[in-house]
C-alpha cells in the first residue's frame, strides 16, 4: 500500500514547492507535463504508506507523523482498509502540545 502526495509529485517534476514549480522556465513546464503523462501512481507514490489506527495513541501518532515527514497520514481499519486521513494540523490542534495559544 502507498499514498500519493502533493510532494511525491513535485519531487518528481524536480522541484520542493508549488511556488519552485510555478517559477520554472516555461521550457521546464513542458517537460513536467511529459513527466506526469508518462508516470503512474504506482512509480510516484510513497511506499509503504505510514499509517495508523482508529484507535491510535498520541505516541503512535507522533511517531508516524516524523517517519515520513508528510502533513497527512491514513487511518486505517485492522485489515489496512482506509477510513480516512488525518491532517498533521488537525493533529496539532487536537494536541496543542503544551503551546498556550
Amino acid at each position: 500500500m502507498g499514498i500519493l502526495s502533493e510532494t511525491d509529485v513535485l519531487r518528481r517534476l524536480g522541484v520542493d514547492t508549488f511556488l519552485g514549480l510555478m517559477l520554472r522556465p516555461s521550457g521546464q513546464q513542458t517537460d513536467g507535463e511529459r513527466i506526469l503523462r508518462e508516470e503512474t501512481v504506482g512509480s510516484a507514490m510513497t511506499q509503504p504508506a505510514a499509517t495508523v489506527t482508529a484507535d491510535a495513541d498520541f505516541s503512535s501518532i507522533l511517531r508516524a507523523f516524523r517517519s515520513h515527514g508528510g502533513r497527512r497520514l491514513p487511518v486505517v481499519d485492522e485489515e489496512g482498509k482506509l477510513l480516512g486521513l488525518l491532517a498533521r494540523k488537525d493533529f496539532i490542534a487536537a494536541y496543542p502540545l503544551g503551546v498556550d495559544g
